[in-house]
């Protein structure tokens, strides 16, 4: 499994969210990476626990335009990957079609690929 990786929102791409109860799992068609690698991850999910959510997760999908993580009051404007987190989570994601996602949990775990194929971004 790869790690050192960091979940940067900005240009990471959701391919569905979906709702079970008060588990509310976000899945990635390609997260944006950088840290020990920089590129595009496929197969990234985040499954937020005793979560609540304001936004409609149908609105929610394709390429974000920002986000923010929360936890216990400190913010974070990535993710370390993998991860596991325990306490006042909150997570706001801001999409390219102006759709917003807010959700609190207690717990967020992400869920990963053994091999993630990693694409590489081409800056010029």
């Amino acid at each position: 499994m790869r790690s050192g990786l960091v979940l940067e929102w900005h240009d990471s791409e959701v391919a569905r969210i979906d709702a079970a109860g008060d588990i509310l799992t976000v899945i990635f068609a390609a997260a944006q990476v950088g840290g020990a690698e920089d590129g595009y991850l496929r197969g990234v999910a985040l499954r937020c626990e005793d979560a609540s959510w304001q936004g409609l997760a149908g609105d929610c999908l394709g390429r974000l335009s920002a986000g923010l993580l929360r936890v216990n009051g400190a913010r974070h404007s990535g993710l370390l990957l993998p991860a596991q987190l325990v306490g006042e989570l909150v997570l706001e994601l801001q999409f390219a079609n102006g759709a917003e996602l807010r959700i609190q949990a207690t717990r967020l775990q992400t869920q990963m690929p053994d091999e993630g194929l990693l694409t590489e971004v081409f800056r010029c």
